[in-house]
């Protein structure tokens, strides 16, 4: 609901969702704590986070966003109904753009930006 979305256009967004904490000292540190419970961190992480090298399952059974948002799931707040919707709504878009940072050190991998993850 709301207003329709005509145009998008997003830069070195994590559409895709990111597997790994970005390089630096104040990074390293908040990841300690990220790491901890990497799907339950009150952190932004949680929400973009997909860690699929222990399979699939766990990523999408503990997503609390990002599997919805990208339809990967089957259940919960993925229903057959919500996702024809978020499909629809982004099948009327006049444009969608995506700004992709070469050199990108905080989305990793930053080929999420477009997808591609």
């Amino acid at each position: 609901s709301g207003p329709p979305i005509g145009r998008l256009v997003t830069v070195s967004t994590p559409h895709a969702g990111i597997g790994a904490c970005p390089e630096g000292a104040f990074w390293a540190l908040l990841c300690l704590v990220f790491k901890l419970d990497p799907y339950g961190s009150p952190t932004v992480f949680s929400d973009y986070w997909k860690d699929v090298s222990g399979g699939r399952e766990a990523y999408l059974s503990r997503s609390r966003w990002l599997a919805d948002a990208n339809n990967e799931r089957d259940s919960g707040a993925s229903t057959s109904a919500a996702m024809a919707r978020r499909r629809a709504a982004m099948q009327r878009l006049e444009a969608y753009v995506l700004v992709h940072a070469l050199n990108d050190t905080r989305v990793v991998p930053r080929e999420s930006s477009t997808h591609a993850f």
